[in-house]
């Protein structure tokens, strides 16, 4: 074969099997909420959760540094990916492709957390993220875009990576667990990222995360804007203690001292 056959062969197999599943005009099957493959990207995540887990003991600083590296390029490089489908295939303006959306903030937040190591990146990231990411995982919004096309693999990918980055800066890097001045640190940075994106929203008449308008499609009734943003205010101070008292038991057995064999099973469970 020469090499004129061969890029044709590559470009006839690319339009038959590859293009169908990255235009934005899906004919394929829809998605189905904890369908099949949908249950297999939930196992995965949950076996990996596991791995980090019972693993965190058996790794050194050095095999800690390329996993966190590898979870921020797969964030990285899939968000960069996504914007360019947003603008070529579905035709998506830069002011609708801007990063601003929650997984696009919590993606490149806690890319910056594993290259960095940053402690106060873990905090906002941990408070913020835990809950948004297994909601994302669990509650996806893929519409018609079901298995195997690309935005099925993007929409799932990132909360899978977002929670396990948070899995594995909390059990395995230990040295940079929240205290209770971390949840005031995580309230002032989040009005603040709030409050900067609503100046945005503003000027460019966009609506990121719903600061204008009050979400349509939630389980929670919001009342109308602007109250609405109360209520995202109450929501994160409540689950923000709620995840912090596995680290209020935990520091509790410290100082205890009830730290033995019997005790470390309660704190790996907690």
């Amino acid at each position: 074969m020469n090499l004129e056959s061969i890029l044709e062969t590559i470009a006839q197999y690319y339009t038959q099997n590859i293009s169908p599943y990255l235009f934005a005009e899906h004919q394929g099957e829809s998605f189905q909420r904890f369908g099949l493959p949908h249950l297999i990207v939930l196992g995965a995540t949950l076996l990996l959760t596991l791995l980090i887990i019972l693993t965190r003991n058996r790794l050194d600083d050095e095999n800690k540094a390329s996993l966190r590296e590898v979870m921020a390029q797969i964030l990285i490089i899939n968000e960069l990916i996504s914007y360019l489908w947003l603008y070529f295939y579905k035709g998506a303006t830069l002011l609708e492709i801007l990063p601003l959306h929650p997984i696009n903030i919590l993606a490149w937040f806690s890319a910056f957390m594993l290259l960095k190591k940053g402690k106060k990146l873990y905090e906002l990231v941990y408070f913020l993220g835990t809950i948004s990411a297994l909601y994302l995982l669990l509650m996806p919004n893929l519409n018609q875009y079901g298995f195997p096309h690309y935005r099925f693999f993007y929409i799932l990918i990132t909360p899978a990576i977002i929670f396990l980055s948070i899995i594995h800066m909390t059990f395995s890097e230990e040295d940079i667990h929240p205290q209770w001045k971390s949840l005031l640190r995580v309230f002032a940075t989040a009005n603040i990222i709030l409050a900067i994106i609503y100046g945005i929203n503003i000027f460019l008449g966009s609506n990121y995360l719903h600061l204008i308008t009050k979400p349509t499609s939630s389980l929670i009734n919001f009342p109308n804007a602007p109250l609405h943003i109360l209520y995202y205010e109450g929501i994160g101070i409540i689950i923000s203690l709620i995840l912090y008292i596995p680290f209020i038991v935990k520091n509790w057995l410290d100082n205890r001292g009830l730290k033995d064999a019997g005790t470390s099973r309660l704190d790996d469970l907690t």
